[in-house]
């Protein structure tokens, strides 16, 4: 670079127009330095003043200053075309690394002052006015970088940014987003103020083709934004903030992604999404964007309860169930849960959507009666049977009790009530015998058959029901065996008799 002049006051400073920032970094600090000298200022013990001071010049439109930013490790590298509002807004991701060098540098001043006086054997003076904490000194300079964009326009149209005034895309917005900055801060809500700062600062950083694309369509939509987002509440923007720590924290172009949703809805399907995305920390910005516009607050409300108890569910199916599901649905479905709390989303939601109370009330008892059995098992026995089958397998249950869940079913499927009471004489005459050989006999005695069995009882008292039914019984049909129900929901009773 040139030993171009700096100008600093008097007729250097009303020749370049320049107007020196105020404060103790240009009280003859930089005042008749070069602009390669100010960068070296800037890099051994000043970064904050030098790169303030550059800010300035580059507003001016000093070439060496704003190739002096552009090459210098305070800021981001920067394209020659860049004016000033694009070169502040691509300093941003540059303040951790000043900060850090500011650390480093007053550090090493200091140092050097306590030691300077130790040898002197006075006391230690402070090197500087002190900025304060890192916390302190980062918003010092995004309330900096915050002033310089007022008033300032956009690389890329003629209209007024958005960021650096009201901008002129249809109607004017309310607020400019210094003004907006400050009103947040009244309430307390700063955080997601300089988070949305850098969110839009950090658009600026795509490549310019893109940008040229994009333009148009983001500053209507940023536009659009400081509206939304002027009238919003303390709940939405404290649900935003929890929005963008828990997904955004380590991306915040995305967050700005995520802020387009709003920029035609209302703040209270703003708060519905946000409730959605936490609600679902793995679901969709999309997802969670079609749900708001389909969940009420009643079915917002059984979906937050279906969450507590199914907490692997997906969005989607039980959304579903939200919304079909009514109050005594849902009464249904957390009792069936109780009942069966290895049973699935899926299968749970089915059988209270085919069931109704009285169904659920037979299931509820088979599962008193047949602990063991399986959730499928008894939906099966469920659909086959009415109200009064619950009754004839509480007495089976009582006449057989080694027998298994399915030969008890299965006895009571292929039954009719004649054969089912020939069954019932035959365990009273052989209380040993099995309720398969009993039922096997009883279909195939006919009438007056029982009263044969009585009598051979009474003959040989000694002899087995196996026995006298092999000697004596019915003739059987070879290969004929029971059909026994299978596992399936679309099983139906077909062979049962009406008056059980």
């Amino acid at each position: 670079m040139g030993d171009i002049k700096v100008p600093g006051s008097g007729s250097q400073a009303s020749q370049s127009g320049a107007v020196p920032p105020q404060g103790r970094v240009i009280t003859g600090h930089f005042n008749g330095k070069t602009v390669d000298q100010i960068v070296k200022i800037g890099k051994e013990s000043d970064p904050v003043g030098a790169f303030r001071y550059l800010l300035r010049l580059a507003q001016n439109k000093n070439s060496e200053a704003i190739e002096a930013l552009r090459g210098a490790a305070l800021t981001a590298p920067l394209k020659p075309q860049c004016t000033f509002s694009a070169l502040a807004k691509s300093a941003m991701p540059a303040i951790p690394a000043i900060l850090t060098k500011l650390d480093k540098s007053e550090k090493l001043a200091r140092n050097a002052a306590e030691q300077k006086e130790s040898d002197e054997g006075g006391s230690v003076r402070q090197v500087g006015p002190s900025l304060g904490t890192r916390l302190d000194r980062y918003n010092a300079l995004i309330k900096l970088l915050k002033s310089e964009y007022r008033c300032r326009t956009d690389p890329l149209r003629d209209d007024t940014n958005l960021l650096t005034g009201k901008a002129k895309v249809g109607e004017e917005t309310s607020l400019t987003f210094s003004q907006f900055h400050e009103k947040l801060e009244e309430k307390g809500v700063a955080k997601i103020a300089v988070a949305w700062f850098k969110v839009l600062a950090e658009c600026k950083l795509r490549p310019e083709e893109r940008i040229k694309q994009q333009t148009e369509e983001r500053i209507k939509i940023q536009t659009a934004l400081v509206k939304a987002l002027n009238k919003l509440k303390r709940a939405s923007i404290y649900a935003l903030e929890q929005i963008r720590e828990s997904r955004f924290s380590e991306n915040s172009t995305k967050f700005f992604d995520f802020l387009r949703y709003f920029r035609n809805t209302d703040e209270k399907l703003m708060l519905l999404m946000c409730e959605l995305l936490l609600l679902f920390p793995g679901a969709s910005m999309r997802r969670c964007y079609k749900l708001a516009h389909t969940l009420d607050a009643e079915s917002m409300r059984r979906l937050k309860e279906l969450k507590q108890l199914f907490e692997n569910g997906s969005p989607k199916s039980l959304s579903k169930a939200a919304c079909k599901l009514d109050g005594e649905g849902m009464g249904r479905l957390k009792e069936l849960k109780k009942l069966f709390p290895n049973a699935s989303f899926k299968e749970l939601v089915v059988v209270v959507e085919m069931f109704n109370d009285a169904a659920v009330g037979r299931l509820k008892e088979f599962k008193k009666l047949f602990p063991n059995a399986s959730f499928k098992e008894l939906v099966v026995v469920v659909e086959m049977f009415n109200d009064a089958a619950v009754g004839w397998l509480k007495e089976f249950k009582k006449l057989f009790p080694n027998a298994s869940f399915k030969e008890l079913v299965d006895v009571l499927n292929c039954l009719d009530y004649a054969t089912i009471g020939r069954l019932k004489e035959l365990k009273k005459l052989f209380p040993n015998a099995s309720l398969e050989e009993l039922s096997n006999e009883a279909r195939w005695l006919k009438a007056g058959g029982v009263r044969r069995f009585e009598k051979l009882r009474e003959l040989f008292p000694e002899a087995s029901f196996k026995d006298l039914s092999t000697w004596f019984g019915s003739p059987r049909k070879k290969g004929i065996r029971q059909t026994k129900p299978s596992n399936s929901f679309q099983i139906r009773a077909n062979g049962i008799d009406s008056n059980l």
